[in-house]
């Protein structure tokens, strides 16, 4: 142990700077790999939007709209689209909300209720962000079909 300025100096408190430092450094790589990750993630993202679109533009609406969105929802479980836009919530929740924005409620007008807006209300309730609150406060009086009405109602009251 040598003093220095009148302060005892110690092997422990060298090894502690050691690990401090060590931690800074992981901390300073994760924050570089996270900063290479969004430059990749953002264009994945945005292609796996529109690659959904296209299934959903092929499916039967008042197949997939009844029965309270169960078998939309099983569509969106099992082609995994609730996990992978839940893993990249940042990045998705804009372009979720963007593709219902973009897709009008047609039930007003004596059609089903849009497929790619309703998958896309449904994506976005999953992630259960608070986030989206303002999103789904303006869209919640568009919002005719019942269970999705009531999902966002429930989620409004949530994120109060």
């Amino acid at each position: 142990m040598t003093n220095v300025g009148g302060v005892p100096r110690t092997e422990a408190g060298r090894r502690g700077k050691i690990v401090v430092l060590a931690i800074l450094g992981l901390g300073v790589g994760a924050a570089i790999t996270k900063i290479a990750q969004e430059t990749r993630v953002g264009p994945e993202v945005e292609a796996r939007i529109r690659s959904l679109e296209r299934e959903l533009g092929g499916l039967d609406p008042e197949r997939f709209l009844g029965e309270d969105l169960r078998r939309l929802e099983e569509f969106l479980r099992s082609g995994g689209h609730y996990s992978y836009f839940i893993e990249y919530r940042d990045r998705a929740i804009p372009l979720l909300e963007e593709m219902a924005r973009r897709e009008p409620s047609l039930q007003g007008l004596g059609r089903p209720p849009s497929l790619p807006r309703a998958a896309s209300l449904l994506i976005l309730l999953r992630i259960n962000s608070p986030r989206s609150r303002h999103f789904f406060e303006e869209e919640l009086l568009s919002i005719e079909e019942p269970h999705l009405r009531r999902e966002v109602e429930s989620y409004t009251a949530r994120h109060k």
